[in-house]
């Protein structure tokens, strides 16, 4: 390998994301302030009902109960909005 075929075109990126094609997308994600709090949350919420399960086990059935409702509760809009779906996909005979 010779020397001119080592060095980086100009204008190039040196980044190691530069290669990647979601990398665009990455990086302007990652240059808005909110976004890395906003990744961080999840991860921060998960820690706090953890540690309020260690001191409170009762909380979990709550939880679970919460749970359960929410996913009922998505899984119904789901259903109609398919259902909705359906109907404007038929052709009308």
């Amino acid at each position: 390998m010779t020397q001119a075929a080592a060095k980086p075109e100009t204008g190039a990126c040196k980044c190691p994301t530069a290669m990647h094609s979601m990398s665009k997308m990455c990086m302007g994600m990652m240059g808005k302030r909110p976004s890395g709090l906003l990744l961080m949350l999840p991860g921060v919420v998960l820690i706090a009902l953890g540690a309020l399960i260690v001191i409170e086990p009762q909380v979990l059935v709550w939880l679970l109960a919460a749970g359960s409702v929410f996913l009922g509760i998505l899984l119904v809009l789901m259903g109609g909005f398919i259902r909705r779906m359906g109907r404007i996909a038929r052709p009308v005979s």
